[in-house]
């Protein structure tokens, strides 16, 4: 036996020993929000591929490599050492900042808390940023380029599906959208290699100087209701949303991960009283600034008629409505447009009237973008 080899495999076992220890730390967390936080796991099954698949990736580094039987220069292998170092310091960092709420499984519970300090501040999954990179750098290392190759391409299908669970997951429990909105899952471009072979990430904002604009474009969100004076004379008043912001991911002729973030100062009757009145009074602006909405499921983009649940989440209350939504195809781009309707009751929200007028409970509202 050589010096290769015991290089090799001392490296090899060095990081299966910290997967061990990931997991002993990892089941002890388990207990803990289990106990304190009632954690239900979100899909057994999930958590059982990923294992597999990681101890799958294990074992073909282990015999490639010890067929191979090479290592890299040493000025590369240095290199390489030094970014795989760093990966680890990353690792322990992520996993400081989310204490006991790290877990390699992906749970649902009370009372669920978001990371939002360090590297969180810049990127959502510096974690699963660093598998990418050990998938991809450790076989490199050892010149075991089949298993970089091919379990680097089926990591990224794994992680798309584990991160679409996960975020959906804290998006129905957590304000994390409106917290992780305008950041990447990764560094942009790593974004951009990671998913664009499967999937088309998009971002689109919309800004209007006024009501009047906003009125006349084709793609809009709009709100409409009643409001009546004395208790007999009745008048309608319409809203639209001056800024809006929408990101998605589009594969084949569906959505996910749709994502829709409306600042609420950005809402313009054109009476500026109720305006203010909404802002400061009804939605509080200074509190929770901003409006989401959001769709965790597919949802497709097939022409015709659909329905689809959409979350609001208003304040710090989340509401699940149904919308329906048509699907044109002009020229060969898709527009949608639908309509839902939201109660100021069921939104526990009190009436935005002004002066001696009343407001309807329901607001009907309705949208139209082109992607």
């Amino acid at each position: 036996m050589d010096k290769n080899f015991y290089l090799i495999n001392g490296i090899i076992l060095f990081y299966i020993i910290q997967r061990v220890s990931e997991m002993v730390i990892s089941k002890s967390n388990e207990k803990w929000l289990k106990s304190h936080h009632a954690a239900v796991e979100v899909d057994p099954r999930e958590g059982l591929l990923m294992r597999l698949f990681h101890t799958s990736w294990f074992i073909a580094l282990l015999i490639e490599s010890n067929i191979v039987h090479q290592i890299q220069k040493p000025a590369i292998s240095l290199i390489i050492c030094l970014i795989l170092g760093l990966c680890l310091a990353v690792r322990f960092h992520t996993m400081k900042k989310l204490r006991q709420f790290w877990t390699i499984k992906i749970f649902s519970m009370k009372n669920q808390q978001v990371a939002t300090s360090g590297l969180f501040k810049y990127i959502r999954h510096p974690n699963y940023l660093i598998v990418i990179i050990e998938f991809i750098l450790i076989p490199f290392l050892f010149k075991a380029y089949l298993t970089m190759v091919l379990f680097s391409l089926m990591n990224l299908l794994v992680l798309k599906q584990r991160i679409k669970l996960e975020e959906s997951t804290l998006m129905n429990q957590t304000n994390y959208l409106e917290l992780f909105f305008e950041k990447k899952r990764f560094f942009p471009f790593l974004f951009l290699v990671c998913f664009s072979f499967h999937s088309m990430a998009a971002e689109m904002s919309y800004h209007f100087g006024n009501y009047d604009e906003a009125r006349k474009s084709k793609s809009f969100i709009k709100f409409e209701s009643t409001s009546t004076k004395l208790g007999f004379i009745t008048t309608s008043f319409d809203g639209y949303a001056k800024d809006i912001k929408i990101t998605y991911t589009q594969s084949d002729d569906q959505i996910s991960a749709l994502m829709v973030m409306i600042p609420v100062k950005s809402l313009d009757t054109d009476i500026n009283s109720r305006n203010d009145k909404m802002s400061s009074e009804v939605l509080e602006a200074e509190k929770y600034p901003n409006l989401l909405v959001t769709i965790s499921e597919n949802i497709p983009l097939t022409p015709g008629e659909h329905t689809a649940n959409m979350i609001f989440t208003i304040k710090d209350k989340k509401l699940t409505k149904a919308v329906q939504y048509n699907v044109l195809v002009v020229d060969g781009k898709k527009s949608i447009s639908g309509s839902t309707n939201l109660g100021l009751k069921e939104m526990g929200l009190p009436d935005p009237s002004i002066a001696i007028a009343k407001v309807r409970d329901r607001f009907d509202l309705t949208f139209a973008v082109n992607l």
